[in-house]
């Protein structure tokens, strides 16, 4: 897992409590997930553009996405506030907060009384704690569930296009149907999900 997702699931867990993190982490994945079957269809469109300008297709899609990307990076950067309960996000310079004192005092402690360790900025993971998570069931469940969920997919989701493209469809098809299995698998995941509470009750 790559250092930005660690950081984004770190974010959202200083956020909610315990019971709460796990929706959201759901969520995250499964934004991540409609994102990438949605650059597929967008790649698709981009490759009509070839010869456009003097640029090949390919040159559109590293544009284009790329200035997707940043634009996106820099409006979360300034409009993502800092950290839980603290609502003034970088643009606002101190002057304006998306959170009353009040609110700002609730959702800092409804977390800090859920777990405490919250309260250091950040949490020592030791062995021992390693070694409980290892042993507690619900946990490996998951572990298991996505395992199974995501390795149908993941592996090859580099190489679709170009699997695809062996199948006789052109550039444009191939990057197009590529986003049909990641859709596919947002519903598979969301079956398995619901099994995985189910059983767990």
């Amino acid at each position: 897992m790559s250092a930005n997702r660690l950081g984004a699931l770190y974010y959202l867990s200083t956020w909610y409590k315990k019971d709460e993190t796990s929706l959201r982490t759901s969520l995250f994945f499964y934004g991540q997930m409609f994102a990438s079957a949605t650059s597929s269809l967008i790649s698709a469109g981009l490759l009509k553009l070839n010869g456009n300008h003097g640029m090949e297709g390919w040159r559109w899609i590293f544009l284009v996405e790329g200035l997707i990307t940043l634009f996106i990076g820099i409006i979360f950067t300034l409009f993502v506030p800092p950290a839980a309960g603290d609502g003034r996000p970088l643009i606002a310079m101190g002057r304006w907060s998306y959170f009353t004192e009040r609110e700002s005092h609730i959702i800092r402690n409804r977390v800090l009384l859920d777990d405490p360790r919250k309260a250091r900025g950040h949490i020592q993971i030791t062995k021992s704690d390693i070694w409980k998570t290892i042993k507690e069931p619900r946990i490996m469940q998951h572990v298991l569930l996505t395992l199974v969920s995501m390795s149908g997919f993941q592996g090859l989701t580099q190489y679709t296009p170009t699997m695809i493209k062996k199948l006789g469809f052109d550039s444009v098809r191939a990057n197009a149907l590529a986003s049909v299995p990641v859709y596919c698998s947002m519903v598979w995941l969301a079956i398995l999900s619901f099994a995985g509470y189910v059983l767990s009750l």
